[in-house]
């Protein structure tokens, strides 16, 4: 009999070793990824964030950090032609926060250059910790995403 108790005994240390083993594990795997703080990354940027969202919208629970050349979605036939200072202005601010984040300077190049016909287009960086998807129209301009992984 006591060797059946010993065994139990046995048993339930080395499951709760195990246990505690493997929410460690867990637990640095979830610390591992860096949290970014889009505030933070704005100001590195020298980004002024509007309440209007005026070119670049940070989400409320700080997950996005969006940059839109023609964030109302305005018919460029109401105004003629595109906006070329949100196009510069925005053009910069992807620039600094490709920058501010350390990201590959393939991206930009990547992002500038793509047309209407190849749709959002996405490059996630895990060491990082962040995705960036884009797409281009010429009705709606040029938006970037960069999301929290």
């Amino acid at each position: 009999m006591k060797d059946v108790i010993d065994i139990k005994d046995f048993l339930y240390r080395n499951m709760v070793l195990v246990l505690v083993g493997i929410m460690c594990l867990g637990m640095l795997c979830a610390c591992g990824k860096p949290k970014i703080d889009f505030y933070e990354v704005a100001e590195e940027a020298d980004i002024q964030i509007n309440d209007d969202g005026t070119y670049v919208r940070i989400g409320r629970d700080g997950s996005y950090l969006k940059i839109d050349t023609n964030p109302d979605d305005k018919d460029p036939d109401d105004f003629g032609t595109l906006d070329y200072l949100a196009l510069d202005v925005c053009d910069r601010h992807i620039q600094n926060v490709n920058e501010a984040l350390d990201l590959p300077d393939y991206l930009y190049d990547d992002i500038i250059h793509t047309t209407a016909s190849q749709g959002r287009q996405e490059e996630e960086f895990e060491d990082i910790g962040v995705v960036v998807t884009w797409s281009y129209s010429p009705r709606n301009g040029l938006e970037v995403t960069y999301k929290t992984l």
